[in-house]
Order: C-alpha cells, then structure tokens, then sequence
C-alpha cells in the first residue's frame, strides 16, 4: 500500500525479499519522540529483546545499510528515502 497516513508517507515493502514481515501498534507518545527512538539505532537492543545485535557505519540516509541480529537471524537492511525524509 502507498497512501499517507498521520502526515507520513506510507509506502509497501518488497515481498519478494527472503523475510518480510509488518506489524503496527497505537504509541501513545509524540511522533518526534516515536521517530526518535526508531531512528537510534544503537538503541535496538534496548527496547526489542528480539534484537541482539545492530550495527550501522554511516549517517541515516537513503540507501543506509544496517545490519541486525534478530530472532538468531543477521539481517541485513537497506532504508529507503521515504524512511528517513
């Protein structure tokens, strides 16, 4: 799905990808807060117990790369620009 929603641009993910997955839950917090925490990626391992493990080597931009241990998986993620506008 493509849309907006909240003022944010939604958009679908690639479900050709080995893993995909989704969720959404209502946070009862301000979005610059929200996007904050989702954002600091060093602070994964803080607030998911899924993640073990994240690793990032540059600034947050399009085409970022980060890598994460999840569920005993490494992953390996690529933002997209609508991520980080």
């Amino acid at each position: 799905m493509v849309g907006r929603k909240g003022g944010f641009r939604l958009m679908d993910i690639d479900r050709n990808a080995p893993v995909c997955e989704s969720a959404e839950a209502a946070i009862a917090a301000p979005v610059e807060t929200v996007w904050s925490v989702l954002t600091d990626f060093a602070g994964w391992t803080t607030w998911n117990k899924n993640v073990t493990k994240m690793s990032i080597n540059k600034l947050v931009a399009s085409g970022t790369e980060f890598r994460w241990t999840g569920g005993g998986a490494n992953i390996v993620s690529v933002g997209e620009q609508s991520l980080f506008q």
